[in-house]
């Protein structure tokens, strides 16, 4: 399984920072349309 082009091995630490950049950037858009129902 290999997605990135720079190198056939790809360290969990950078799949996890993306993950939870990810999730920071959705629980940021929820919050921000819950705050606008209220």
């Amino acid at each position: 399984m290999t997605v990135c082009c720079k190198g056939a091995e790809v360290s969990p630490f950078v799949w996890i920072g993306a993950v939870a950049a990810l999730a920071l950037l959705i629980y940021l858009l929820v919050a921000l349309f819950r705050a606008e129902d209220f």
